[in-house]
């Protein structure tokens, strides 16, 4: 059907598009786009699109105290230092950043306290190049 708000002209609603498939889930998507993850481990995957949620609404400071609640930079530092998926690995780079880009001092220097740079540094060497350009990305944020 047709949308139509008070003063403006008729517009046609577009049809939903298809979303993108990925067969890769350790691409970190910042655009939109959707992975399907054929593997059977439900947690990884739900930790993914998490940290990737958050790191967009890391795109705004005004979210950042509700996202750092409960000590949560100890567990990104888990996820980007443990044995976590390479996915969940790198979309919890990419929250790091999206932290450090947009936070204040205080939020910026508590994660470059808790993930110390030198440990970032070291990912950015990784074998798969999502965490290693989030890794490198990171450091080049903690040093600015």
């Amino acid at each position: 059907g047709n949308l139509q708000a008070k003063g403006t002209k008729a517009v046609k609603k577009q049809p939903a598009q298809k979303p993108i498939v990925k067969q890769s889930p350790t691409k970190l998507l910042t655009d939109g786009e959707t992975i399907v993850d054929e593997s059977d481990d439900d947690d990884d995957v739900i930790h993914m699109h998490a940290l990737i949620g958050l790191g967009y609404l890391a795109a705004n400071r005004n979210n950042h105290r509700a996202i750092l609640a409960n000590n949560f930079v100890d567990i990104i530092s888990k996820f980007i230092f443990g044995n976590s998926e390479e996915a969940v690995k790198g979309a919890a780079l990419y929250l790091a950043f999206q932290l450090v880009l947009n936070g204040a001092s205080d939020t910026k220097s508590t994660l470059i306290q808790t993930l110390q740079i030198d440990k970032i540094r070291q990912l950015q060497g990784y074998p798969n190049p999502v965490v290693s350009k989030n890794a490198a990305n990171l450091v080049q944020e903690m040093i600015r």
